[in-house]
């Protein structure tokens, strides 16, 4: 039997880091191993975690705090599971979420199998188990560039291996896009199944859900460490890649012109962006009318592009 090590990253979640603990110690799989890092709570966190020691199952590690990434990258240097998987402390998973990944695994051989998750505004596609499909890894990295794969590291079981010279990058959020893709690209396969196992749970305080920052702007510095890995190895989904990213730019510039945001640099970034993709974006992408005819009024008119978006 494969043995799992289940890392969950924890910082400031008391109120709900009990049903995500408590969902991880009541799967139907039990052999498994749940490493809770406390990044440097500074609420009860800590202590709740501690309070979870008595299961043998349980390790616990508490650290400075040093963010999403450095968190997971401390679980997996203790990790000693055959297989991997990352749960966030504010989230949950339902009772057979293990059994689900593992028969998928051990039906297709995968080095990566790829769950559907729910929360408040995902409604679940299915609660039973699902033929899994298996994918090819440049399939699979341009589905995950298509947006029709998710890239969050949640939701997913990993062969541990994968991971033995990857790590998430410490210091920028869009951490899982920096790193997924590779992880992805070293498998030699991925299975996805609709089954829904992941709990996933909206956070207004992170980052990525709040008023637009500066901060946001890591979503480019990631982008191109993604492309610069496409370089490499699948070179012929570089375009795939320019048309998730303009979608980002065409996004963040609404968001600009909504909140009020005023960055000089930022602002001629994304246009400029914009513009350089544009025509692609609106020829050869599924995504919505209204994304494409806000892109083309950007590129065309910034300025009459912030008034429409203000009102």
């Amino acid at each position: 039997m494969s043995k799992v090590s289940i890392i969950v990253p924890v910082y400031n979640v008391e109120a709900f880091l009990k049903e995500c603990v408590d969902s991880i110690l009541s799967q139907s799989y039990a052999d498994f191993e749940l490493i809770l890092v406390d990044d440097g709570s500074t609420d009860g966190s800590g202590t709740l975690c501690d309070a979870y020691a008595y299961d043998e199952r349980v390790q616990v590690i508490h650290k400075a705090n040093g963010g999403l990434s450095s968190a997971r990258n401390a679980g997996m240097d203790r990790a000693v599971g055959d297989l991997f998987m990352f749960v966030d402390s504010d989230d949950y998973i339902l009772p057979n979420a293990l059994e689900i990944l593992l028969s998928a695994q051990k039906e297709t051989k995968a080095d990566v199998v790829v769950a559907d998750y729910f929360g408040e505004k995902v409604k679940p596609q299915s609660s039973r188990r699902t033929k899994p499909r298996l994918f090819t890894p440049k399939q699979a990295l341009k589905r995950i560039l298509q947006e029709k794969m998710n890239t969050s590291a949640c939701a997913k079981l990993y062969k541990a291996a994968l991971f033995q010279d990857i790590r998430f990058p410490e210091g920028l959020i869009y951490e899982d896009y920096a790193t997924i893709p590779k992880v992805i690209g070293a498998a030699k396969s991925i299975a996805y199944t609709h089954a829904c196992v992941y709990y996933y749970r909206p956070n207004p305080k992170s980052i990525t859900g709040v008023t637009f920052s500066a901060k946001r702007m890591d979503y480019f510095t990631v982008a191109e460490m993604v492309k610069n890995y496409l370089q490499k190895e699948h070179e012929t989904l570089i375009p795939w890649a320019n048309l998730r990213d303009t979608r980002y730019a065409i996004s963040f510039y609404m968001q600009v012109a909504k909140s009020g945001f005023t960055d000089e640099s930022i602002e001629e970034f994304l246009i400029d962006y914009i513009r350089k993709n544009i025509f692609q974006y609106c020829f050869k992408t599924r995504y919505s009318i209204l994304s494409k005819a806000y892109g083309i009024l950007i590129a065309l008119s910034p300025q009459l592009a912030r008034k429409q978006m203000r009102k």
